[in-house]
């Protein structure tokens, strides 16, 4: 009869590949079997932690993936190192970017310099792309609140062409308010849409800004001033 294949594992206790029928069976590993052989397990039970020697761990020479099969994760652990999936160096734990559970991540950080700068150029056109549909997509939704409408539009002359539209400084700064907060959009929003903005095309803005007043308002003003003049023409 053919013979059958049997899986095998390697024990982190006695640094040995056995059958994974020597290990006890676990749903917390990948592999479904824990990372020590059950005489392994047995005799720590019986015997207790091993003591180690002050600073056991403590190596001149760079550790390599060899090491990394000998030392179990617990005992990297309790030594402040870990193992790089790409280099394959066992580095210090300053050499590793913490997650949230104050664990090292898998990839130390000169690893993932290494691979930002491989896929950030491949994927820069979708970020950019990204970036610019999410701050059109603020804009509009800062511009609707301060308009009061689904469709903003200009409080001068009633523009309503998103394009041209911007928000304005109601009582002036806004060249030292900018420089300060540097995204204008996303600052009105975090901070609960203040009423210090309103809506302007870029026309209106700029003539308040440049003369002091808008043409349209100037306008009106010395229309509504004719018409009050006394012996101003009345229609029959």
């Amino acid at each position: 009869m053919p013979e059958i294949a049997t899986a095998v594992k390697f024990c982190n206790g006695c640094c040995q590949t056995k059958q994974t029928t020597e290990f006890h069976k676990t749903r917390k590993t990948r592999s479904g079997f824990v990372s020590r052989c059950k005489d392994c397990v047995h005799k720590r039970d019986r015997e207790g932690a091993v003591p180690r020697e002050k600073d056991w761990w403590i190596v001149k020479e760079p550790l390599d993936r060899t090491w990394a099969l000998v030392l179990s994760r617990y005992d990297l652990h309790l030594a402040k190192l870990s193992f790089c999936m790409d280099c394959e160096q066992v580095l210090s734990f300053d050499e590793f970017t913490k997650k949230g559970n104050k664990r090292p991540y898998s990839y130390c950080r000169a690893c993932v310099r290494k691979q930002n700068a491989y896929h950030r150029p491949r994927h820069r056109v979708a970020k950019n792309a990204s970036a610019r549909a999410d701050r059109a997509k603020l804009r509009l939704e800062v511009l609707r609140h301060y308009s009061g409408s689904e469709i903003p539009y200009c409080k001068c002359c009633g523009e309503s062409h998103s394009e041209f539209l911007a928000l304005d400084h109601i009582y002036g700064g806004g060249n030292k308010h900018k420089k300060e907060v540097k995204h204008i959009y996303k600052w009105s929003k975090r901070n609960g849409y203040p009423p210090i903005f309103r809506v302007l095309c870029h026309n209106c803005n700029q003539a308040l800004g440049a003369y002091g007043y808008c043409p349209h308002n100037k306008a009106e003003e010395e229309s509504v001033e004719s018409s009050s003049e006394p012996g101003a023409a009345v229609g029959v």
